[in-house]
Protein backbone atom coordinates (compact mmCIF):
# COMPACT_ATOMS: atom_id res chain seq x y z
CA UNK A 1 0.00 0.00 0.00
CA UNK A 2 1.27 3.54 -0.67
CA UNK A 3 2.67 5.42 2.27
CA UNK A 4 1.07 8.77 3.09
CA UNK A 5 3.35 11.65 4.02
CA UNK A 6 1.92 14.96 5.24
CA UNK A 7 4.09 17.96 6.11
CA UNK A 8 2.14 20.54 8.08
CA UNK A 9 3.05 24.00 9.26
CA UNK A 10 2.59 24.45 12.58
CA UNK A 11 10.71 -2.20 28.47
CA UNK A 12 13.11 -3.39 30.56
CA UNK A 13 14.01 -0.56 32.98
CA UNK A 14 17.23 0.14 34.85
CA UNK A 15 17.68 -1.12 38.39
CA UNK A 16 16.32 1.65 40.63
CA UNK A 17 18.46 3.39 43.19
CA UNK A 18 15.54 5.01 45.05
CA UNK A 19 11.90 3.89 44.69
CA UNK A 20 8.83 5.77 45.93
CA UNK A 21 5.25 4.46 45.87
CA UNK A 22 2.82 7.37 46.03
CA UNK A 23 -0.94 6.94 46.18
CA UNK A 24 -3.11 9.29 44.16
CA UNK A 25 -1.29 12.01 42.22
CA UNK A 26 2.28 13.28 41.96
CA UNK A 27 3.89 16.12 40.04
CA UNK A 28 7.58 16.23 39.17
CA UNK A 29 9.55 18.77 37.18
CA UNK A 30 12.25 17.33 34.93
CA UNK A 31 14.81 19.40 33.04
CA UNK A 32 13.55 22.06 30.64
CA UNK A 33 12.23 20.58 27.41
CA UNK A 34 13.70 21.60 24.05
CA UNK A 35 12.38 25.14 23.60
CA UNK A 36 12.93 25.23 19.84
CA UNK A 37 10.59 22.25 19.23
CA UNK A 38 7.41 24.33 19.40
CA UNK A 39 8.73 26.55 16.59
CA UNK A 40 9.30 23.63 14.23
CA UNK A 41 6.80 22.35 11.61
CA UNK A 42 4.82 19.21 12.41
CA UNK A 43 5.32 16.24 10.12
CA UNK A 44 2.83 13.37 9.97
CA UNK A 45 3.57 10.00 8.33
CA UNK A 46 1.57 6.79 7.99
CA UNK A 47 1.09 3.88 5.62
CA UNK A 48 -2.57 4.83 5.04
CA UNK A 49 -4.57 8.03 5.56
CA UNK A 50 -8.16 9.17 5.06
CA UNK A 51 -8.79 12.93 5.15
CA UNK A 52 -12.16 14.58 5.84
CA UNK A 53 -11.53 18.22 4.99
CA UNK A 54 -15.07 19.35 5.91
CA UNK A 55 -14.64 18.12 9.48
CA UNK A 56 -10.90 18.74 9.66
CA UNK A 57 -10.18 15.14 10.65
CA UNK A 58 -7.55 12.75 9.34
CA UNK A 59 -7.44 9.03 10.19
CA UNK A 60 -4.05 7.32 9.98
CA UNK A 61 -3.25 3.61 10.17
CA UNK A 62 -0.07 1.54 10.35
CA UNK A 63 3.34 2.98 11.22
CA UNK A 64 1.89 6.33 12.29
CA UNK A 65 4.56 8.91 13.14
CA UNK A 66 4.32 12.52 14.27
CA UNK A 67 7.50 14.61 14.53
CA UNK A 68 8.11 18.18 15.66
CA UNK A 69 11.75 19.09 16.17
CA UNK A 70 13.23 16.54 18.59
CA UNK A 71 9.76 15.37 19.70
CA UNK A 72 8.58 12.08 18.19
CA UNK A 73 5.33 10.13 18.59
CA UNK A 74 4.45 6.81 17.00
CA UNK A 75 1.70 4.20 17.14
CA UNK A 76 -0.34 1.77 15.09
CA UNK A 77 -3.33 4.10 14.57
CA UNK A 78 -3.86 7.85 14.85
CA UNK A 79 -6.63 10.41 14.54
CA UNK A 80 -5.74 14.06 14.00
CA UNK A 81 -7.73 17.30 14.09
CA UNK A 82 -6.95 20.44 12.11
CA UNK A 83 -7.88 24.05 12.87
CA UNK A 84 -9.15 26.64 10.39
CA UNK A 85 -5.57 27.42 9.32
CA UNK A 86 -5.08 23.77 8.35
CA UNK A 87 -2.65 23.22 11.24
CA UNK A 88 -2.65 20.09 13.35
CA UNK A 89 -4.19 21.01 16.71
CA UNK A 90 -4.74 17.63 18.33
CA UNK A 91 -3.78 13.99 17.73
CA UNK A 92 -4.51 10.68 19.46
CA UNK A 93 -2.25 7.68 18.82
CA UNK A 94 -2.92 4.12 19.94
CA UNK A 95 -0.68 1.08 19.89
CA UNK A 96 0.59 -1.90 21.86
CA UNK A 97 2.13 0.34 22.99
CA UNK A 98 2.38 3.81 21.43
CA UNK A 99 5.63 5.72 22.08
CA UNK A 100 6.93 9.25 22.60
CA UNK A 101 10.34 10.82 23.06
CA UNK A 102 11.84 14.30 23.31
CA UNK A 103 15.26 15.79 23.93
CA UNK A 104 15.78 18.20 26.83
CA UNK A 105 17.72 21.45 26.61
CA UNK A 106 20.51 19.84 28.65
CA UNK A 107 20.88 17.08 26.05
CA UNK A 108 19.19 14.33 28.09
CA UNK A 109 16.32 12.29 26.65
CA UNK A 110 12.74 11.74 27.88
CA UNK A 111 10.87 8.80 26.40
CA UNK A 112 7.64 7.04 27.29
CA UNK A 113 5.02 4.54 26.23
CA UNK A 114 1.34 3.80 26.86
CA UNK A 115 -1.71 2.21 25.25
CA UNK A 116 -2.92 5.69 24.21
CA UNK A 117 -0.99 8.91 23.65
CA UNK A 118 -3.05 12.11 23.38
CA UNK A 119 -1.18 15.20 22.12
CA UNK A 120 -2.75 18.66 22.32
CA UNK A 121 -0.56 21.10 20.41
CA UNK A 122 -2.10 24.32 21.77
CA UNK A 123 -1.24 23.65 25.43
CA UNK A 124 1.93 21.58 24.85
CA UNK A 125 0.65 18.48 26.67
CA UNK A 126 0.98 14.77 26.00
CA UNK A 127 -1.31 12.51 28.04
CA UNK A 128 -0.25 8.86 28.27
CA UNK A 129 -3.02 6.49 29.39
CA UNK A 130 -2.94 2.75 30.09
CA UNK A 131 0.22 1.19 31.59
CA UNK A 132 1.93 4.54 31.14
CA UNK A 133 5.67 4.86 31.63
CA UNK A 134 7.86 7.95 31.22
CA UNK A 135 11.64 7.72 31.65
CA UNK A 136 13.96 10.71 31.96
CA UNK A 137 17.33 9.12 31.33
CA UNK A 138 19.74 9.63 34.19
CA UNK A 139 17.05 11.27 36.35
CA UNK A 140 14.17 8.88 37.03
CA UNK A 141 11.19 6.93 35.73
CA UNK A 142 7.47 7.35 36.30
CA UNK A 143 4.70 4.75 36.13
CA UNK A 144 0.94 5.20 36.44
CA UNK A 145 -2.47 4.65 34.92
CA UNK A 146 -2.23 8.19 33.50
CA UNK A 147 0.82 10.43 33.05
CA UNK A 148 0.65 13.98 31.70
CA UNK A 149 3.87 15.35 30.21
CA UNK A 150 4.36 19.02 29.29
CA UNK A 151 6.46 19.27 26.11
CA UNK A 152 7.45 22.85 26.97
CA UNK A 153 8.33 22.76 30.68
CA UNK A 154 9.15 19.06 31.14
CA UNK A 155 6.65 18.77 34.02
CA UNK A 156 5.23 15.28 34.61
CA UNK A 157 1.95 14.74 36.50
CA UNK A 158 0.91 11.20 37.41
CA UNK A 159 -2.39 9.64 38.45
CA UNK A 160 -2.81 6.15 39.84
CA UNK A 161 -6.40 5.58 38.79
CA UNK A 162 -9.18 4.10 40.91
CA UNK A 163 -7.63 2.17 43.80
CA UNK A 164 -4.24 2.31 42.13
CA UNK A 165 -0.91 3.93 42.78
CA UNK A 166 1.64 5.85 40.83
CA UNK A 167 5.23 4.68 41.01
CA UNK A 168 8.18 7.06 40.82
CA UNK A 169 11.83 5.95 40.76
CA UNK A 170 14.45 8.66 41.19
CA UNK A 171 18.12 8.24 40.36
CA UNK A 172 20.51 9.91 42.84
CA UNK A 173 22.80 12.56 41.49
CA UNK A 174 26.30 11.35 40.79
CA UNK A 175 28.79 12.59 43.34
CA UNK A 176 31.96 14.24 42.15
CA UNK A 177 35.05 12.08 42.49
CA UNK A 178 37.18 13.15 45.49
CA UNK A 179 40.26 15.14 44.56
CA UNK A 180 43.42 13.10 44.74
CA UNK A 181 45.78 14.07 47.53
CA UNK A 182 49.14 15.47 46.41
CA UNK A 183 52.07 13.17 46.91
CA UNK A 184 53.92 13.92 50.13
CA UNK A 185 57.25 15.65 49.53
CA UNK A 186 60.24 13.71 50.74
CA UNK A 187 63.33 15.28 52.21
CA UNK A 188 66.43 14.11 53.96
CA UNK A 189 65.08 15.38 57.26
CA UNK A 190 61.72 13.63 56.91
CA UNK A 191 63.02 10.37 55.47
CA UNK A 192 63.28 7.60 58.09
CA UNK A 193 66.82 6.94 59.24
CA UNK A 194 68.36 3.76 57.91
CA UNK A 195 69.74 1.38 60.50
CA UNK A 196 73.51 1.44 60.83
CA UNK A 197 75.29 -1.42 59.16
CA UNK A 198 78.60 -2.86 60.23
CA UNK A 199 79.16 -4.72 56.98
CA UNK A 200 81.54 -3.08 54.51
CA UNK A 201 79.92 -1.38 51.55
CA UNK A 202 81.12 -1.11 47.98
CA UNK A 203 80.92 2.19 46.16
CA UNK A 204 79.94 1.27 42.59
CA UNK A 205 79.37 4.81 41.40
CA UNK A 206 81.61 6.19 38.68
CA UNK A 207 83.60 9.33 39.42
CA UNK A 208 85.58 11.40 36.90
CA UNK A 209 89.33 10.80 37.05
CA UNK A 210 91.22 13.47 38.92
CA UNK A 211 93.30 15.78 36.73
CA UNK A 212 97.08 15.23 37.17
CA UNK A 213 98.71 17.86 39.38
CA UNK A 214 101.78 19.68 37.92
CA UNK A 215 105.13 18.80 39.50
CA UNK A 216 106.53 21.45 41.82
CA UNK A 217 110.29 22.05 41.44
CA UNK A 218 112.14 22.10 44.68
CA UNK A 219 114.86 24.70 45.19
CA UNK A 220 117.86 24.52 47.45
CA UNK A 221 119.13 27.42 49.37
Amino acid sequence: MPRSHLKLASLDLRTPAIALLIAGVFAFATAQAKQSDSEQPIQVKADNSVMNQDKGIITLTRNVQIDQGTMHLDGYKGVGNFDLDNKLSHAVLTGKPAHMRQQMDDGSLVHGQADTIDYTVSNNTIVLTGDAVVVHEGQGEFHGAKLTYNTDTGMIVGEGGVGGQVHMILQPKKKAAPASKPAAATSASSAPAKPASTAPTLDLSLHPAAAPQPAVASSTH
